[in-house]
């Protein structure tokens, strides 16, 4: 059931960054033509989203099964790791160094998510891998 329903969630994750790659200039400058520089964020922080989105519910799944305080564990290491590469990316990239520290942590945070969520419960969400 996770993995019919992180399933259904990736075509909607697909669809808005299908979305934003192809319109995403023309919906940023709805708020102004200084919104527009910020295409390449928009973009990476949606591919980071639909990683996010696409590897299931598990955080629910390590809260549900007694697996909180690793839980928070990685939460919390993982806030270090983001504002360590915020600190570093930013100064050279700015908002776009910004977007590729915050899709770096959504990605690293569950991959490692999936990883536990796997050897703690047994339990796969990545859809289309059974």
């Amino acid at each position: 059931m996770v993995q019919q329903v992180t399933q259904g969630l990736v075509f909607i994750g697909l669809f808005s960054l299908v979305i934003f790659v192809i319109a995403g200039k023309y919906l940023l400058g709805i708020w102004g033509a200084e919104f527009i520089t910020a295409y390449w964020a928009l973009v990476i922080i949606a591919i980071g989203q639909l990683f996010n989105i696409g590897t299931g519910a598990t955080g629910i799944i390590l809260i549900k099964t007694g697996y909180e305080k690793i839980l928070g564990y990685i939460t919390i290491s993982l806030a270090i790791f983001d504002l360590a590469l915020n600190y570093i990316l930013i100064p050279k990239f700015g908002a776009t160094g910004a977007a590729i520290a915050t899709a770096t942590t959504l990605i690293s945070e569950n991959i490692i998510k999936v990883i536990l969520v796997k050897i703690k419960t047994d339990i796969y969400t990545i859809p289309f891998i059974k």
